[in-house]
């Protein structure tokens, strides 16, 4: 990742946690227990699906930089590609 890109990241997951702290309720926020579950329950409900969305369809997509793609395929673990082929083929 560049560092302009980790910059873009960054500020989109500051923007990202202003929206989802004003879209909890306040009396979640009055302990580090309600905090926790909060953020877990926002982060499950409306992050992970839009992030995890765009993997197996981007799995070795030409998009990707070269330093990213030799990157996943030194850190890969051998069940990883197996994995991901078998979400993107038709059951």
């Amino acid at each position: 990742m560049t560092p302009e890109q980790e910059k873009e990241m960054q500020a989109h997951v500051q923007a990202i946690a202003a929206i989802l702290y004003q879209n909890t309720p306040s009396e979640q926020l009055t302990s580090l227990e309600g905090i926790e579950i909060a953020v877990r329950q926002q982060i499950l409900e409306h992050v992970s699906p839009e992030i995890g969305s765009f993997y197996p369809h981007s799995y070795g997509h030409r998009s990707r930089t070269p330093q990213a793609s030799a990157k996943q395929h030194r850190t890969a673990p051998p069940h990883a590609k197996a994995s991901a082929e078998a979400q993107s083929s038709p059951l």
